[in-house]
């Protein structure tokens, strides 16, 4: 499937058996049907170049999990999946990552981890089976310690943003994990625009 045109290009992609002519017939008849007008926008926003993301831990524990980025809609055969399984100490930050501007993009959702077995992507020889959980976990076992992975201090939903309604193409996206007074947890989202791409 032909994502991205290098070099800025027409904006047009080409999905399996069809042209973009085929998402805009079928954004249309959506829309027709009563669907909502973010669904509308995740499908005919420009899926070119590349989002940031940052990742912000603000609790006093380890949070760990799996983010990617996807298309949701591209499921036969499943499309690609870009994902990253991290364990961020503390009151820390990860250093930026960047993803393709897939239209979505998670951390922890039943879908994203559907699409990491469906693509065979969990077979590598690196991958962390204590990441690859609903939402996020937190540990405070010592860093090195053999529960430094199990989650003994709670978990997090997940979270999913989509292009359009939520993002574009060249923005800044940032996660925060926080902790509620009640001892609960919570993923906080911003989006800093590419001004220059968007305007």
């Amino acid at each position: 499937m032909e994502r991205a045109m290098a070099g800025g290009g027409t904006g047009i992609v080409r999905g399996r058996g069809g042209t973009w002519i085929g998402w805009l017939a079928a954004g249309l008849a959506l829309l027709a049907a009563g669907c909502s007008g973010a669904l509308i926008l995740n499908l005919t926003e420009e899926s070119q170049r590349n989002v940031t993301v940052r990742l912000i831990n603000n609790t006093p524990f380890r949070a760990i999990f799996t983010i990617g980025a996807f298309d949701d809609l591209d499921r036969d055969p499943p499309g690609d999946v870009s994902f990253q399984q991290l364990r961020i100490e503390g009151g820390t930050s990860q250093a930026p990552l960047t993803f393709s501007c897939f239209r979505d993009i998670a951390i922890g959702t039943q879908k994203l981890l559907d699409r990491i077995v469906d693509t065979s992507s969990n077979t590598a020889a690196n991958f962390d089976d204590e990441a690859f959980v609903l939402g996020a976990s937190f540990s405070s076992a010592p860093q090195g310690s053999p529960g430094e992975g199990q989650p003994d201090s709670g978990s997090v939903d997940p979270l999913v943003v989509r292009l359009g309604p939520d993002y574009t193409c060249d923005d800044q996206l940032i996660f925060t994990f926080e902790q509620n007074p009640d001892g609960s947890f919570r993923i906080d989202y911003e989006v800093l625009r590419d001004r220059e791409a968007d305007g």
